[in-house]
């Protein structure tokens, strides 16, 4: 299972996104007119305190077991820095990882390009800072919001409590919310590994329950809408 947030997950994500017939649906017309791409901004990952013994386990797979207890303790910010002298010897995964997290997390962040078109996902990157990269609309909350996004917390939910903020054109964000609850839907069904362990939930089941049904009640007066203007 990849781990969130990489740029393997990333690319499970696009297969799913691409495998879905709801994306496929809801997303017809998407971007034309206007740029449909999104960044997903992912804050406040927990690399100063959490250490590599406290990673998934098979996250250190091929490492020696006396490496592994030497650096059980390093934290995930210092791991690239302690393992660059013996950067050739360690397993090409770990080396993958390291460097991702070398290049890809910026001030505990992790910006995240999902190009969107045409009920298509045409590109994924993980991309160093939030002008690399030009998009129409932007997903922004912290890492254990998006870790509950993963889990099955409905995008919607955390909208309205205020932890995911969703900036970008006001009328199409309003037109189009079925889409960015259908985005973080499909996340949750990427079987995932999380590289940090989680906190306290964000989530709330009673609002989470109601944006569900709202979520389906939605999606289902956009299908009318577009039943209906196919007849003229």
């Amino acid at each position: 299972m990849p781990p969130f947030p990489t740029e393997q997950w990333l690319e499970e994500y696009r297969r799913h996104l691409n495998d879905s017939d709801a994306f496929a649906e809801l997303g017809e017309g998407w971007g034309e007119g206007f740029d449909g791409d999104v960044l997903y901004v992912i804050t406040d990952l927990p690399i100063d305190e959490t250490t590599l013994g406290e990673l998934p386990e098979e996250t250190l797979d091929g490492l020696p077991d006396h490496v592994r207890e030497r650096v059980a303790d390093v934290t995930v910010a210092d791991a690239p820095e302690t393992f660059a002298p013996i950067q050739s010897g360690i397993p090409d995964d770990l080396a993958d990882k390291l460097d991702q997290l070398e290049s890809h997390v910026v001030d505990g962040t992790v910006y995240a390009y999902v190009g969107l078109e045409d009920g298509r996902c045409t590109e994924v990157e993980v991309v160093d800072g939030p002008e690399a990269r030009e998009t129409g609309f932007v997903m922004h909350g912290s890492y254990e919001v998006w870790r509950d996004i993963v889990d099955g917390r409905p995008s919607s939910s955390a909208v309205v409590t205020g932890e995911l903020s969703v900036s970008g054109n006001r009328l199409r964000r309003l037109r189009y919310a079925p889409m960015f609850q259908l985005l973080g839907s499909i996340a949750s069904e990427v079987e995932t590994t999380h590289l940090f362990e989680g906190g306290d939930s964000t989530s709330t089941p009673l609002l989470d329950t109601a944006m569900r049904g709202r979520m389906v009640a939605e999606r289902e007066t956009h299908r009318s809408v577009k039943r209906t203007l196919e007849l003229f």
